[in-house]
């Protein structure tokens, strides 16, 4: 079998809250395996890149009382992105209670990033109408934590109809346990699935496809 045609400007990858205090082992809610995950997450982040493939990406700034117990309530070190997360040409939104986006914002830029206030995207206006008119064909999803921005966003996409695959090896959880409380649910909610491996070795620009 040979290997998937795709055009670029129909998929995008969104990669969750890819930030510091998640893959820090000296914080209580570092996820688990996170030197792994990381370097799946910069895998997909890297061929997105190359292949022309529009990075969405989210960072939770603001605390609020919730089921992973986030901690932070402002900017710091701790929850800005990994390094490694930001790819070529970047723009940056902060969390307001707006919706106004420039025109035409993907054409521009490679990676956009979207600050939140809580876990969950569509609480924020400006990234619900971004994420709620998106006119793409596959969303490709990764990211963490599983258990709460993760599970939110696959939920909130579906409800708009939205084509998700998750990539399974680039999504992480904060306890084992919790995973396979939600294990069920999220299988029963995502009907794709793909492994970081997968994707880049299978998914290739149209324009190189044989």
């Amino acid at each position: 079998m040979g290997l998937k045609r795709i055009d670029p400007k129909k998929r995008i990858v969104l990669d969750v809250d890819t930030q510091r205090h998640f893959f820090d082992k000296n914080n209580s809610i570092c996820i688990e395996r996170s030197d792994r995950i990381k370097h799946n997450i910069e895998s997909v982040l890297a061929w997105a890149w190359v292949n022309h493939i529009p990075i969405i990406s989210t960072i939770q700034m603001h605390s609020q009382n919730n089921s992973i117990g986030f901690a932070g309530s402002v900017p710091t070190l701790s929850n800005e992105k990994l390094h490694g997360t930001q790819r070529g040409k970047v723009i940056r939104f902060q969390a307001r209670d707006i919706t106004d986006l420039p025109l035409n914002v993907l054409d521009h830029y490679d990676q956009l990033i979207f600050d939140k206030r809580t876990y969950n995207p569509f609480d924020e206006p400006r990234l619900d109408r971004f994420l709620t008119n998106l006119r793409v064909d596959e969303i490709l999803l990764m990211g963490c934590p599983k258990e709460g921005a993760i599970l939110a966003t696959l939920l909130g996409l579906q409800a708009r109809k939205h084509c998700v695959t998750v990539i399974t090896d680039a999504v992480g959880t904060l306890a084992h346990k919790l995973e396979l409380q939600n294990r069920e649910h999220m299988n029963v909610k995502s009907e794709n699935f793909i492994r970081t491996q997968t994707l880049v070795k299978q998914y290739i620009p149209l324009t190189l496809a044989i």
